[in-house]
C-alpha cells in the first residue's frame, strides 16, 4: 500500500514553517537538501530559508486527503499551526532526530480525514 504524507519543516530558529505533500518522505527530504533548480519552487524556498528540520507529519492512504489536509492547514494562522505541531512534538524537535527511520513510526488513526498521524 502506498502512503502519502503531509509534512512541516522549519529552520534552526523555528521562525519559518514550510509545508508539503509527498509519497516518499525520504526522497523528498533529500531533494530539499540539494540546491534548487529553476522550476523547483519548494526546494528553492527550503534552501533560501534553511528549512532543514522535519517537525511534523501525517500519513494518509489517499493523496487527495493529504492535499486537502495541506490546503486546510495552510489556511490556518501560525499559532494554530504551532498548536497542532505541539500536540505530538511539544519541543519542536526534528522528527528525524527522534525517529531515525521515517517509516518505522508508531501510528494511530486520525478519524477526521481517514489519515494516520505520527507520534
Amino acid at each position: 500500500m502506498r502512503i502519502h504524507l503531509y509534512y512541516v519543516r522549519t529552520n534552526i530558529g523555528k521562525t519559518v514553517l514550510y509545508t508539503g505533500v509527498t509519497n516518499n518522505l525520504s526522497i523528498r527530504l533529500k531533494q530539499h537538501a540539494s540546491p534548487p533548480g529553476n522550476s523547483e519552487k519548494g526546494r528553492a524556498f527550503t534552501h533560501r530559508y534553511g528549512c532543514k528540520y522535519l517537525i511534523y507529519y501525517e500519513t494518509f492512504k489517499y493523496i487527495n486527503n493529504a492535499i486537502a489536509r495541506e490546503k486546510e492547514i495552510k489556511g490556518w494562522c501560525r499559532n494554530r499551526k504551532l498548536e497542532l505541531i505541539r500536540t505530538i512534538n511539544p519541543e519542536y524537535r526534528s522528527r528525524l532526530d527522534i525517529e531515525r527511520s521515517v517509516m518505522l513510526v508508531r501510528i494511530h488513526h486520525h478519524a477526521a480525514l481517514d489519515c494516520y498521524c505520527s507520534e
